[in-house]
């Protein structure tokens, strides 16, 4: 109670201050907006509040999947003629469905995964979503304009200075009080108790009989009818624009108030919310644009989560050292590394791929050649992702917020008249520099919070940074010369130069990653307590994995920059780094060759698909790679590497275990895959004589 007696009281004077500081003052009719639309957000939060409570995940499917619900609503009663409350109560049996079904389906499947998996796949469930909410209005045949949608309540008006409001606004007000009261009483019957008990220990829950599983579902089947009713409800206050997805910045709003509420407070969730929302308002019309609250955004989830710093429950610190656990690849045995054909096998599989990046683009058009050079562009940012998530543990969602950051000053430096190696370095060092500040909540705040808080960070750079003069160039940036020689003008010298680029960076972390400092890195990652005992410094490690990550993020925005030449903040937007961070989980989290391989398929689904079937390609590839393959498409490169080894193994009478403790014998022995349990589980006949 004193706790949000002090916050109640900082609060009340913050909104003072900043009622003094503000040109215009704030009229009532700005803060009942806010109020309203701030329930929408809180609708939303409480919804990820639940999942997080019940399964451990951030849920970032959330938002789409009541965008989902909301245009099948819309289309129901607009092309279909559906009268409106059938049509309304459609659209939240769907979204119920729905999200039931995402449990029951998948969520189910990850019972036994690090927490990173099921919320990883929500990434892809939301892009699922997306498809869907792209493709509902052909579906039915033609798209409505919905930018006024009306309803029912619509007819009902009055004013409050100095805005008009409708029924609809009321129908927030008094659907988020019914529900926060209804949530209240649930959470005391047996299911909202069993639901605690599931959250505290969800293994001890399953012990004394609470029906988990089931639970599970009903918590989905929750979140999916509230975010039913947020978006539903926003329709006729703010519009529904048809073809157009719910977005990373608007899903930002909820997850700030879930965080500030610790992902457990179900009222101080709400009230952050609507607090949000006001601030919002009044913002814009203060001063006509809300850019600059994304960027306090950042401040206030950092400020919520520093004040509970230290009542982070059992629970939650399990789920997240769960991110720790990356799978290391296996090297080749080194009996079977100096034979003549895994020698030359080594030797033709480069020559195999050096012939496809070399040949094949110089056969290709100018268009072709662009194309590939911004598949290896990605690829770096992929490497970079390796560094950060793979080694370090760390998760980002913010990372292609980086590669802005790169590419703003690196093409500044450009038309400064520097030559291109001067921008690559400038870039570099942005990227650098802007990863360490974004590394220092890394010292204090772990798994889902801290990926909660770069995605805010995603999120301001798009929104306010990169509109800033003194961040990003302006106008056209020529390619200059490189060493005052060549000419990067031709769209395939400019692939050669960014496979070049790709070919060090490759060659930097297979050193990096066997030198002293990247072996710290992966030991603060496994263990940070035992690395301290060794003398390791844990805070330089992290900053070190953040600081590297960040250069080479840099590195590809200079690259970026120039190939594209010129600076588009959509370019960067926080759905570019929510694709970053999902196709180096598709490649492989541990391994350079994965995370090649996931660039290659991500961005190269995008460019070969158009409009929504990109997001099907990507969203269902993620969530099936997840299911059959979890650690990516790079685990699957790797076992075809080990299954010919084995081969190679069995025909040269090695006996190998796994590929892990090989032995060369004299005479051909039966390999160890073809002994018998009843093999192993014989007595000797030396001891079966002394016992008898």
């Amino acid at each position: 109670m004193k706790r949000f007696a002090v916050i109640a009281a900082v609060t009340v004077v913050a909104w003072f201050v900043f009622q003094a500081l503000i040109p215009r003052g704030t009229p009532a009719g700005i803060v009942l907006q806010g109020v309203i639309l701030g329930g929408l957000n809180a609708l939303l939060a409480i919804g990820i509040v639940l999942v997080y409570r019940t399964n451990r995940i951030v849920n970032f499917a959330q938002g789409e999947l009541g965008g989902t619900a909301a245009v099948f609503f819309v289309l129901l009663n607009t092309v279909a003629g559906v009268p409106f409350v059938l049509a309304a109560i459609a659209g939240l049996i769907v979204s119920m469905v729905l999200s039931a079904l995402v449990d029951i389906v998948v969520i189910r499947r990850f019972e036994s995964s690090s927490r990173l998996l099921p919320t990883v796949a929500t990434i892809g469930i939301a892009q699922l979503f997306g498809f869907t909410t792209l493709l509902l209005p052909t579906w039915f045949g033609r798209v409505p304009s919905t930018k006024d949608f009306q309803s029912p309540l619509s007819r009902f008006t009055f004013t409050v200075n100095p805005l008009p409001f409708d029924g609809n606004g009321v129908l927030v007000l008094v659907v988020v009080a019914g529900v926060s009261i209804g949530l209240a009483r649930f959470m005391q019957t047996r299911y909202g108790i069993g639901i605690r008990a599931t959250a505290e220990n969800p293994e001890r829950a399953a012990l004394v009989g609470v029906p988990t599983r089931r639970l599970s579902t009903i918590v989905w089947a929750l979140a999916g009818l509230l975010a039913g009713m947020a978006t539903m409800l926003q329709a006729p206050i703010v519009g529904l624009t048809l073809g157009s997805l719910i977005g990373p910045a608007l899903l930002l709003r909820a997850l700030a108030a879930a965080v500030v509420g610790r992902m457990h407070s179900l009222p101080a969730t709400v009230a952050t919310a609507i607090g949000l929302g006001v601030f919002e308002q009044a913002v814009y019309w203060a001063y006509g644009r809300t850019a600059i609250v994304d960027l306090l955004l950042v401040v206030v989830i950092l400020g919520g989560l520093f004040l509970q710093r230290g009542r982070v429950t059992r629970a939650e610190r399990g789920g997240a050292g769960a991110f720790q656990g990356v799978t290391q690849v296996r090297p080749i045995p080194g009996e079977l590394s100096g034979l003549p054909e895994v020698r030359w096998g080594r030797v033709a599989l480069g020559g195999a791929v050096a012939a496809i990046v070399i040949v094949v683009p110089l056969t290709v058009g100018v268009s072709r050649a662009s194309l590939l050079a911004v598949v290896a562009i990605y690829a770096i940012v992929a490497l970079s992702m390796v560094v950060l998530t793979g080694w370090s543990g760390q998760i980002s969602l913010g990372q292609f917020a980086l590669v802005g950051v790169g590419a703003g000053f690196g093409g500044s430096a450009t038309q400064g008249g520097q030559d291109f190696v001067v921008a690559i370095l400038v870039g570099m060092f942005a990227g650098m520099l802007a990863a360490i500040l974004l590394g220092l909540p890394a010292l204090r705040l772990t798994g889902f919070y801290l990926a909660v808080t770069t995605l805010a960070f995603a999120v301001a750079t798009h929104s306010w940074l990169l509109g800033q003069a003194w961040a990003r160039p302006e106008g056209v940036i020529p390619r200059p010369m490189l060493f005052g020689r060549w000419d990067l003008e031709s769209e395939h010298t400019y692939y050669f130069l960014c496979l070049g680029v790709l070919a060090l960076t490759i060659l930097m972390l297979r050193g990096l990653r066997n030198s002293r400092v990247g072996r710290a890195i992966v030991a603060v990652r496994d263990n940070p307590e035992a690395a301290q005992a060794y003398g390791i410094k844990a805070v330089l490690a992290k900053l070190a994995a953040f600081a590297i990550s960040g250069g080479i993020a840099g590195v590809a925005g200079a690259l970026l920059v120039h190939q594209q030449h010129g600076l588009q903040p959509a370019q960067y937007s926080p759905a570019e780094s929510l694709q970053a961070f999902a196709m180096t989980v598709i490649g492989g989290l541990g391994s350079v060759p994965g995370a090649l391989a996931g660039a290659i398929y991500v961005k190269g689904s995008q460019n070969i698909l158009q409009g929504g079937y990109a997001l099907l390609a990507t969203g269902l590839g993620m969530t099936l790679i997840l299911l059959v393959l979890p650690q990516g498409l790079g685990s699957l490169l790797f076992r075809l590497r080990d299954l010919a080894l084995r081969s190679v193994a069995h025909r040269r009478g090695i006996v190998v275990a796994s590929l892990l403790e090989d032995r060369r014998v004299d005479e051909p022995e039966r390999a160890v895959d073809d002994v018998s349990f009843e093999d192993v589980m014989a007595v000797p006949p030396d001891l079966e004589r002394a016992t008898s």
